[in-house]
């Protein structure tokens, strides 16, 4: 959970793999498709802890080149980065350039709450957006979300360039949030 941090749009908190040699001397970033043994991998393996692979409680944060292999384990809402915010006026999140797939269960139950990317900015008072583009996102059922989910009367979710496949729904707005999509791809899907 990213929890207790003053953040800004200034001075943002920054989840990413490292891609340049000059970064940290090797990429640690995914080759473009979910492969375990090349990049670095985040998969939820505690069936006790957070359902979510990455849940963000701040204002401003940025989560770019990771690798997430999401795994629900009990009955309740899950999503592989869930991103409520914080009480701020102003908040924006950006999400690019990751690969989430569902694994276990997630990838034929087609139970409720299961999402890839949830932005549910309900408590937010004002001027939420989330940017979301270039991402490859995979293999997670639900009946009631998509593989990318905004919430929130004051949600605005940019939502560009990304690949949604192999599930029920790809994009669900959810209590008056606003979806912008263009030039996203969504194969294999119940409600494209």
């Amino acid at each position: 959970m990213i929890t207790g941090w003053e953040t800004t749009a200034e001075n943002y908190i920054k989840i990413f793999t490292p891609v340049g040699a000059n970064e940290v001397g090797i990429s640690q970033r995914h080759k473009g498709y979910f492969d375990s043994s090349e990049g670095y991998t985040l998969v939820q393996n505690d069936p006790a802890g957070n359902d979510h692979n990455i849940h963000v409680d701040e204002g401003f944060v940025r989560i770019e080149g990771l690798q997430i292999g999401h795994r629900e384990f009990a009955n309740t809402y899950t999503g592989a980065i869930y991103i409520v915010g914080d009480t701020q006026a102003a908040q924006e999140h950006h999400i690019s350039n990751n690969i989430i797939r569902g694994i276990g269960n997630l990838t034929s139950t087609n139970l409720a709450g299961r999402t890839g990317v949830l932005v549910a900015y309900n408590n937010a008072p004002s001027n939420c957006t989330a940017k979301i583009w270039n991402n490859i996102i995979y293999g997670i059922y639900s009946s009631d979300q998509g593989l990318i989910t905004a919430s929130g009367v004051n949600t605005t979710a940019y939502v560009y360039n990304n690949t949604l496949s192999d599930t029920t729904n790809t994009l669900v707005s959810r209590n008056s949030a606003n979806i912008i999509a263009k030039n996203n791809i969504s194969q294999n899907s119940v409600n494209g």
